[in-house]
C-alpha cells in the first residue's frame, strides 16, 4: 500500500504546481522513497530542508529525467558526503561505545533509553476519552474539529494509525467532530400529518404531533414550530399542531324553553338556533322539539333546528286558554294542591324526557339499566304515563346503558358549582352533560340538583342531567 503524503510535504507541493504535477507521475514506488527519505530526517529543521529540496528537484524542469529515474538526493557531488557520512559513523561508534559498552566506575554499564509510545486505536472514541489515552502512551494530542456525520465530540480520523511506535512527546493529531451540519426545517402546514412525518424523518428531523381544534381538515398540519426555512441540528423535534376537527359538543335541551330562552342558551352553547313556527295547544313561543335532540353530541357551530309553538287557531286559543287557567290553579305555579298527569316519556331520549317532566312541574329520579336499546333511550317509567300525581313528585326513569357501556364510575357531586365547572368536571369524569334549567331554587347559574344523584355508580359515556337555577 503506498505510502501516505505528510501534510507538510502536501502543502509544499501545492505551493509549486510544476513539482505538484512530477510528484503525481512519479511511479508509486519513487514517491514512497521520497516519503521515507524526508520523513528520516532527524531534526524539523532537517526535514525542512529535505522538503525544501524535494520541491526544487521536481520543480527543476531539466532535471526531470533524473527525477523520473535516479537516485534520490543528495546530487551529483556524492563522495564528500560517503565520507562525511564515513566519520558520522565512527564518532556514532565511539560514542556508543563510551555511554552503552564502556564499564563506569562502579562496575556497571550505562545505557541510552530512548522512550517510545504506541499509538492507541482512536476513532469512535469521545475527545475526553482519546485525549487521555494519547497521553496515557506519552504522546501529546492536537485536536483539530470539522462537521462530520458522527454526533459532536466523537475521534473521526486520527494520524499516525494506531499501532505505529512514537518517541515520547510526539505529536498524535486527532480530528473530532463538531456534528452534523444543521439542515433546512422544510414547509409542513397543510400536508398530512402522516406525509408531514416522512417528510421530516428524510430531512433527519424528530416529528412529534400535538392534536388541536381547528377548522381545517382533521388530520392536517395547521402551524409547526420551528417555522419552514429555520435551521436546526439534525435529530433535533419539530412540533407539528395537527387539526383533529371543529369537535363536537352536547347540544342543550331546550324543549320546553321560551325561544329567547332556547336562543340565547344554544348561542353561548356554540350553536345557531334556526327556528321554524308550528301550530301547538303549547303557549305561543314555546320550544316543542329540536334537531339534534338535547343531550347529542353535535359540530360546535352546527345549526339547531327549534320547532317553536305559534299557538292554536282563535277558537283553539280560546279553549287552550281556558283550559291553561284551569291547569294553573293545579300547578306549583299557581300555588295550588291538585293533580298532574305524567307524560308519556317511554321511548324518549333521557334530554327530551327530563325536560317534559320538569315542564309538567315534576320531577325525575334517573336509574340506568342493562339494555340492547339505544344509550339514553328511556325504557320504562314509574309512575306510568297519565298517572295522576302531585305537583313536584319523583317520576323514576330506567334508561338504557345502552350496549356497549364504559366502565363503572361514580358521579361527582356538582350541586352548588357554576355550570360551566359542572360541565367540565362531569366531561373530565367521562360523562355526557344534560342540562335542565330550573325557575327558583337556587342562585342563578348554580346547579340546584343533579341526576343520577352524587356518588350514584353509573358507566362512563351516559348521560347525567344538571339543573341549573334560573
Amino acid at each position: 500500500m503506498p505510502l501516505p503524503v505528510p501534510p507538510d510535504v502536501e502543502a509544499a507541493l501545492a505551493a509549486v504546481p510544476a513539482a505538484r504535477a512530477r510528484f503525481d507521475a512519479l511511479p508509486p514506488e519513487r514517491k514512497d522513497a521520497w516519503i521515507s527519505w524526508v520523513g528520516r530526517a532527524r531534526t524539523r529543521l532537517g526535514r525542512v530542508r529535505r522538503i525544501g529540496y524535494l520541491v526544487r528537484r521536481l520543480g527543476a524542469a531539466p532535471q526531470a529525467a533524473a527525477v523520473e529515474e535516479g537516485p534520490l538526493p543528495p546530487g551529483p557531488a556524492w563522495w564528500p558526503w560517503i565520507l562525511v557520512l564515513a566519520l558520522a559513523l565512527v564518532v556514532a561508534a565511539v560514542l556508543i561505545w563510551l555511554l552503552v559498552v564502556r564499564d563506569n566506575d562502579n562496575g556497571t554499564r550505562n545505557a541510552v533509553v530512548v522512550q517510545k509510545g504506541t499509538v492507541p486505536n482512536l476513532v469512535g472514541q469521545p475527545q475526553a476519552t482519546a485525549v487521555a489515552a494519547v497521553k496515557q502512551a506519552g504522546l501529546e494530542p492536537v485536536v483539530t474539529e470539522r462537521e462530520a456525520p458522527q454526533p459532536a465530540g466523537i475521534v473521526v480520523q486520527q494520524q499516525p494509525a494506531p499501532g505505529k511506535a512514537m518517541k515520547t512527546g510526539a505529536p498524535v493529531d486527532l480530528v473530532v467532530s463538531r456534528g452534523p451540519p444543521p439542515v433546512t426545517v422544510p414547509d409542513l402546514k397543510g400536508l398530512a400529518a402522516a406525509d408531514a412525518v416522512a417528510k421530516l424523518q428524510q430531512a433527519k428531523l424528530a416529528p412529534r404531533l400535538v392534536e388541536v381544534k381547528s377548522k381545517e381538515t382533521a388530520g392536517s398540519v395547521v402551524s409547526q414550530n420551528p417555522q419552514p426555512g429555520a435551521k436546526a441540528k439534525p435529530g433535533s423535534r419539530v412540533v407539528l399542531n395537527v387539526s383533529k376537527g371543529a369537535g363536537k359538543v352536547t347540544v342543550p335541551a331546550v324543549v320546553g324553553e321560551t325561544v329567547a330562552q332556547a336562543t340565547s342558551e344554544l348561542q353561548a352553547a356554540g350553536f345557531k338556533p334556526q327556528t321554524t313556527n308550528v301550530a301547538s295547544s303549547q303557549p305561543k313561543g314555546t320550544v316543542i322539539a329540536q334537531t339534534p335532540r338535547g343531550g347529542e353530541a353535535a359540530v360546535k357551530g352546527s345549526t339547531v333546528k327549534l320547532d317553536v309553538s305559534q299557538g292554536a287557531t282563535t277558537t283553539t286559543q280560546q279553549t287552550t286558554s281556558a283550559a291553561t287557567t284551569t291547569t294553573a290553579t293545579t300547578t306549583p305555579a299557581a300555588g295550588g294542591g291538585g293533580t298532574v298527569a305524567v307524560p308519556a316519556l317511554v321511548g324518549k331520549g333521557i334530554a327530551t324526557a327530563l325536560q317534559q317532566l320538569e315542564t309538567a312541574g315534576l320531577r325525575a329520579t334517573v336509574k340506568y339499566q342493562t339494555s340492547q336499546a339505544p344509550a339514553g333511550q328511556v325504557r320504562g317509567q314509574n309512575p306510568k304515563a297519565g298517572t295522576k300525581v302531585p305537583p313536584k313528585m319523583r317520576v323514576q326513569l330506567n334508561v338504557s346503558e345502552g350496549p356497549n357501556p364504559g366502565n363503572p364510575t361514580a358521579v361527582p357531586d356538582e350541586t352548588g358549582q357554576d355550570e360551566a365547572t359542572a360541565r367540565s368536571d362531569l366531561q373530565s369524569a367521562g360523562f355526557k352533560v344534560v342540562v335542565i334549567r330550573r325557575t327558583g331554587g337556587g342562585q342563578p347559574g348554580t346547579v340546584v340538583e343533579q341526576q343520577p344523584a352524587a356518588g350514584t355508580t353509573v358507566p362512563t359515556d351516559e348521560y347525567v342531567a344538571i339543573y341549573v337555577a334560573r
